[in-house]
């Protein structure tokens, strides 16, 4: 199964027609889960298309027709086994809006608690937990350079986030 298709249209640019590509992807979730003594739950794995083992929160598409938030909740039990009984949105964003309509919706999740993982096949998953310095630590050395896993972090640790959002 494949997640993206490659897509093109006519578009008229400068009074000119040209045809534009862009990646086709379904919707993507990323949950930046907190546990409650306040360290962070991240993921452990290999990634393929940059070949090395990245560490990151915890994220996966939303299945047709799922709402965001069963996606990354489901995710989250997938991929590290907690549960959560609470979970806020921080802010979607497009990581690469020149060539892809992806868009990643990141949810900050609490009330944590532990179950059993259900990995997807072909997923080989360490779940970490993190103090916010150690976190914070990881992105600067490079050992966390994934971007949604650093939006996530730095959203969830801004005075925006503390104020309440628009619906």
């Amino acid at each position: 199964m494949s997640y993206f298709r490659i897509k093109s249209r006519q578009v008229e640019v400068r009074g000119r027609q040209m045809t534009m590509e862009w990646v086709e992807f379904p919707p993507v979730v990323a949950v930046l889960p907190v546990t409650d003594d306040g360290r962070i739950v991240l993921v452990k794995q290999y990634r393929a298309p940059v070949d090395r083992i990245t560490v990151e929160v915890p994220a996966g598409a939303a299945n047709r027709g799922e709402p965001l938030e069963g996606a990354a909740l489901r995710e989250l039990a997938e991929e590290t086994g907690f549960r959560a009984r609470h979970l806020r949105r921080l802010c979607s964003f497009y990581p690469a809006i020149g060539y892809s309509d992806e868009e990643i919706t990141l949810f900050e999740a609490t009330g944590l608690s532990p179950g059993e993982t259900d990995f997807d096949e072909g997923e080989d998953i360490e779940v970490l937990l993190k103090t916010p310095g150690e976190v914070e630590k990881m992105i600067c050395d490079g050992t966390i350079s994934d971007s949604k896993s650093i939006l996530a972090f730095m959203i969830w640790r801004s005075p925006i986030a503390l104020s309440p959002q628009d619906p």
